[in-house]
């Protein structure tokens, strides 16, 4: 579950899309990963960034460690052995022993935005990262920080 967490929260991407990522959609040649079932009905390629590599290397050794055949999905239930349906109860523990009560998952790809923004990238290039089809809605998710309106 920590793994599927920092895939969202270094993706950007949206929770049922990272709950039913499948193995044969990664391609770590080209640091792409092919969403076909996405919010608009529309599929798209993600880039996938260092950070989401590296937790999709972390990923590969642990799934080689606890199955004998490779399993179809990204992140794995370790008790159901099918994709996470839902993270209600371990989020709750997790923002609970952080003293963040009242941050959702979903905040996270308002982060993601966020950064990305803060950090120089265009609102073009946030939308095309986050899936959106319309420019309006990355607005609401990429708030600028005040130094980079200064």
């Amino acid at each position: 579950m920590f793994l599927l967490i920092g895939f969202l929260m270094y993706e950007g991407a949206r929770r049922h899309e990272v709950f039913t990522a499948e193995w044969q959609h990664i391609n770590l040649e080209r640091n792409s990963w092919y969403v076909p079932v996405t919010k608009n009905c529309k599929p798209r390629y993600v880039m996938l960034n260092r950070r989401a590599v590296q937790i999709i290397e972390y990923s590969i050794l642990l799934q080689n460690q606890q199955y004998i055949h490779k399993p179809q999905w990204l992140f794995i239930n370790p008790h159901t052995h099918k994709p996470y349906r839902c993270m209600f109860n371990k989020w709750s523990r997790i923002r609970a022993e952080l003293g963040l009560d009242d941050v959702r998952v979903h905040d996270l790809r308002h982060s993601f935005a966020s950064t990305l923004a803060n950090n120089g990238a265009t609102l073009y290039e946030v939308q095309k990262l986050l899936g959106h089809s319309r420019s309006a809605t990355t607005e609401r998710y990429a708030h600028l920080a005040n130094h980079r309106l200064q």
